[in-house]
């Protein structure tokens, strides 16, 4: 198998894989309307339609990885790291009050209420683009600030 796939040129993958994905992104958005897309199209205009959503898809990629390159360097690799503002548990604490700083100082937590305020206050925010580019920022920052 491996023999195989070392003769398939690049363009046979990528003119594959901008089927694919077209094919889905159509299906995915005219069915909402309920409309079959594939009656009133070429099967050329396929990987065209698939290619911008796939560019702001990178470009938001390569924002991220430029601004995360930027945090991930200045902020977590400082050495004098600034504990002013930490909050120390003691053991002499009750549990309760233990228990209720670590789902204070709890990330996910946060990210939860952040993002469920936003779709509140947010008319519309199922199909609003401004809601979803926040929630993926502030996800995509979780997930570099967890991972990374």
């Amino acid at each position: 198998m491996k023999d195989i796939i070392k003769y398939i040129p690049i363009s046979t993958i990528l003119l594959t894989y901008l089927f694919v994905c077209g094919s889905l992104y159509l299906i995915g958005f005219w069915s909402t309307f309920d409309i079959n897309v594939f009656s009133l199209i070429s099967i050329y205009d396929i990987p065209k339609n698939f290619v911008y959503p796939l560019m702001i898809s990178q470009a938001y990629f390569v924002v991220n990885m430029i601004t995360g390159q930027y945090f991930l360097h200045s902020y977590l690799n400082n050495d004098s790291e600034n504990k002013d503002f930490f909050v120390e548990i003691n053991e002499d604490w009750s549990h309760k009050k233990k228990v209720f700083i670590s789902i204070i100082s709890s990330i996910p937590l946060w990210i939860i209420l952040v993002t469920g305020l936003l779709s509140i206050f947010i008319e519309n925010h199922s199909q609003s683009i401004f809601y979803w580019e926040i929630v993926c920022l502030i996800f995509s920052y979780y997930l570099l600030t967890r991972w990374v």
